[in-house]
């Protein structure tokens, strides 16, 4: 889920996240994605997060290989707590 409505500055929401994933960093990104400490204690709700997201990254979808590879990463993070 795209936090603060920035959504609407993209024609799409791909476009959106493409653009925070390969684009930003740190805080920003985090923020940008909806992430919060939640995400890294409850898998379902990682998961959760990471299924709304990978159908507008996936390169085989018309998505971005780069932003999808960041997506992975910051998914494995959040679930390697576990």
């Amino acid at each position: 889920m795209i936090k603060q409505n920035i959504e609407s500055y993209f024609k799409s929401k791909r476009d959106a996240y493409i653009f925070i994933l390969k684009y930003t960093q740190g805080i920003t990104r985090i923020s940008l994605l909806g992430i919060t400490e939640a995400h890294y204690d409850d898998n379902e709700l990682a998961n959760q997060w990471y299924d709304d997201i990978v159908p507008y990254v996936l390169p085989s979808q018309g998505g971005d290989v780069e932003a999808y590879n960041i997506l992975n990463n910051i998914y494995n993070v959040m679930t390697s707590i576990y």
